[in-house]
């Protein structure tokens, strides 16, 4: 039998089981009501409106074989295309090069590490913040520190002096009851 852990990356020795994966399996207790966010009631899936779509597109034969069919990574063109438009709209600069599709909020957090953090840098999140978002920026090494909340005075706490290569906010958890992000300090 082959001893894998020797030819593992240095990484997969930080690696653990999914916290999010292990608290999914307790929905499958039907004695269990998740009070989580991003685990909505199922009763308020729109069923009908999605098997809907699904007919509309899968019943045309050019539309069906594009849906069915691999395409490009950055994600469905007139879909982006759409999306570059809408951001036009808003007086924000962009086309369609400027847009990639993601399956999700983890690939995407995925993707914007692998591009601006480095192991040792600083990444700044709320407190509290999503979990998955830091086991999307884990595996890029950063050291974390806090966001300081609107009103605090003090310093983003671990920065240690130099610019943070990245910041997360999830506003839900960010803004405090009654508050919310100013625009400034959102670009910030």
């Amino acid at each position: 039998m082959v001893d894998w852990d020797k030819h593992y990356a240095t990484r997969a020795g930080r690696m653990a089981a999914s916290e999010i994966r292990e608290l999914l399996k307790l929905l499958d207790q039907p004695d269990v009501i998740s009070f989580a966010g991003g685990i909505p009631d199922p009763e308020l899936f729109p069923r009908a409106a999605i098997a809907a779509a699904y007919r509309r597109i899968l019943g045309d034969p050019v539309r069906g074989a594009a849906a069915l069919q691999y395409s490009a990574s950055e994600g469905y063109l007139p879909l982006r295309e759409w999306i570059a438009g809408y951001m036009a709209g808003l007086g924000i600069a962009c086309d369609a090069d400027h847009v990639v599709i993601t399956s999700g909020a983890q690939q995407a957090l995925d993707f914007i590490a692998k591009l601006f953090v480095s192991p040792g840098d600083t990444v700044l999140v709320a407190r509290p913040t999503y979990l998955g978002a830091l086991q999307a920026l884990s595996g890029y090494e950063p050291v974390y520190g806090t966001l300081p909340q609107r009103g605090d005075n003090r310093p983003a706490g671990a920065a240690g002096g130099k610019r943070p290569a990245l910041g997360y906010s999830c506003r839900s958890s960010r803004t405090r009851p009654g508050t919310a992000s100013t625009a400034p300090s959102a670009r910030r």
